[in-house]
C-alpha cells in the first residue's frame, strides 16, 4: 500500500457528536474496483502497517479506508461502546465518505470482532 494517504489526517463527526479519525489509501474511490475498510486491532490505529504492494493495489483498483476505532488514536471514546455500536461506526463512516452501498472488511486481530459485528448488524453492506 502506498506510504502516502490520499487524504491525510481526516475526521468525521458522527451523529452522536463523537469524532472518528480515518485515512484513505490506494487508488481514489472514484476509480476503485474494490473498497476495503481495514479495522485495526488492540493497541493499534489507522496508522498501522498493512503490507501490500502499490503495484497490486493499482492493478486491482483497491481503495482502502483505515480508521481509528472508538477510543483509539484520534477518535473519541464511546462510553456506550458495544458490538452493535462498532458496526454503526463503520456504517456511518462508509455513508459519510460515500464509498457505496457495499464494501469489504478486513479485521486485524481484535478488529475481527468489528467485522463480525458488521456481518451480524449490517449484512446488506
Amino acid at each position: 500500500m502506498s506510504d502516502q494517504p490520499l487524504n491525510p489526517q481526516s475526521r468525521i463527526k458522527l451523529r452522536d457528536g463523537r469524532y472518528l479519525a480515518y485515512k484513505e489509501r490506494g487508488v481514489s474511490k472514484d476509480e476503485a474496483k474494490f473498497t476495503i475498510v481495514l479495522v485495526h486491532g488492540f493497541g493499534s490505529s489507522k496508522d498501522m502497517n498493512f503490507n501490500v504492494s502499490q503495484e497490486f493495489v493499482e492493478e486491482n483498483g483497491i481503495y482502502f479506508v483505515l480508521y481509528d476505532r472508538a477510543g483509539y488514536g484520534e477518535s473519541d471514546p464511546n462510553p456506550k461502546r458495544s458490538l452493535k455500536s462498532e458496526a454503526c461506526d463503520v456504517q456511518e463512516l462508509a455513508d459519510r465518505l460515500q464509498i457505496g452501498s457495499r464494501f469489504y472488511l478486513i479485521g486485524i486481530s481484535m478488529g475481527s470482532y468489528t467485522v463480525w459485528s458488521c456481518l451480524k448488524h449490517i449484512p446488506e453492506r
